[in-house]
Order: C-alpha cells, then structure tokens, then sequence
C-alpha cells in the first residue's frame, strides 16, 4: 500500500484512496481563477497542522498577500514561522523593486533559475532536519514557462530531483493554455499525477500512483476553502 499524506480539501482524500501519495509530485492546473492557489494554501496548511515543514514557493503575489489571503480562509502560520517549519520563496516582489529577505523568506526573479535552485536547495537543508516528511507548494510555475520551453523543461527535472531526495510531497501549480500543448504534455510526463480544475466547478484527477483514474469530482469554494463532494 502507498504511504498518503491528507490533502486537506475536505472530501478529496476518500475519494484518491486517503490522501495524496507520499514524496510524490502533483501537477495541478486549470484556468485563471479556478482555485489553485487556494488549493495550495490548503494542502501546505495541512501539513503544517501534522507538523511536516513547509517551502512555499509565491510567483502570483507577495509573501505579506499571500500570507494575508491565507488568513481570510482563517490560515495563520505566524506560530509555525516561530518553530521554523515554514520557508518562503517569492518570485514576485523583486518585480516592484524593494525587497527584504529574512532567515525564512528570499526574493529571486523568477528568470533566475540557478538562484532559485540553489535557494530551493538551502530551503530544503533549513526544513529537513525537523521531520522526516515535508511538503512543497509551488504557486505557479507560469514566469518560468514564460521563459521558454528548454529553461522549463531543465528547471522542472532538476526540482523534482530535489523533491524526491528531500522527501517532499509537492504541487505545483500552472494556468491552462500558458504554454502550447507539447509543454503541457511535457508537464504531466514528469510528474507523478495531475489534478485539473475547470473553475465550473469541475475537478478531474487524471493521473495518480496508485490511483484508478480518471476520477470525476465536483467541487465548490466557500469561505473555508475548496470542499470536494
């Protein structure tokens, strides 16, 4: 039987066999809007409440907005960036200029590709030596894709290298149609399931180890988050 770790959106994990495969990388993607963010902050809370350490990489917002969103769906991590168990990666605010990196927190330009591995990497020595389990969520990947298919393709095998010695269970997020249809296809080649998001309220979990796919879902978000029925 496959180790599986909760999702944390209600109702999913019954329906994947209990939860997300351990060490396992999740490509989870859709239109704009449709939710996967929320889906992210969710799935890095719930491993967070299990005390797994958490890198969460931020390219659509700030860390300060992300960390505000979190707390309108009543997520707060201030007690976990106390314990350690919380790295930032943001590949957004370096855009407007100012920027202040912390113990916990740096800002890279997302066209930077060997920075940001060598800080995924130090991210990773900060959060291993406190679980054996830790969980990533990259929220999204689309600058990267904006870069060009080869830049993608290198960085994404690359990290999902990283993730598998590191133990980590991750999700990475893209928005649908961002890249041509081979660079999607490249995207699902590489990971170890995909999860899609209409935004109609549709979710399909297309691929996943040891899961019978395809599984059709129905979900809605509501101020507690997303919720699968």
């Amino acid at each position: 039987m496959i180790p599986r770790v909760k999702s944390g959106i209600p109702g999913l994990d019954e329906k994947i066999g209990g939860g997300i495969p351990n060490n396992s990388v999740i490509l989870l993607y859709g239109p704009p809007k449709c939710g996967k963010t929320i889906f992210s902050m969710q799935f890095f809370n719930e491993g967070l409440k299990r005390e797994e350490p958490g890198l969460y990489v931020t390219s659509n917002c700030s860390v300060a907005q992300l960390k505000q969103s979190m707390l309108s769906f009543k997520i707060s991590l201030a007690n976990y960036e106390q314990k350690g168990f919380v790295f930032y990666v943001d590949l957004f605010s370096i855009r407007g200029g100012e920027t202040k990196d912390s113990i916990f927190l740096k800002n890279i330009a997302p066209t930077a590709t060997t920075n940001l591995m060598i800080t995924l990497g130090d991210a990773y020595k900060f959060l291993c030596p406190k679980s054996i389990r830790i969980r990533t969520a990259f929220d999204s990947v689309d600058p990267l894709v904006e870069s060009g298919g080869s830049v993608i393709s290198r960085f994404l095998q690359t990290f999902i290298a990283k993730n598998k010695v590191a133990g980590s269970t991750t999700l990475i997020t893209y928005t649908e149609g961002i890249a041509d249809k081979k660079l999607e296809v490249l995207f699902k080649s590489v990971v170890d399931g995909a999860i899609y998001m209409d935004g109609k309220g549709k979710m399909v979990v297309e691929s996943m180890l040891g899961t019978p796919c395809p599984v059709n879902l129905k979900y809605k978000i509501t101020d507690k988050g997303i919720v699968v029925s």
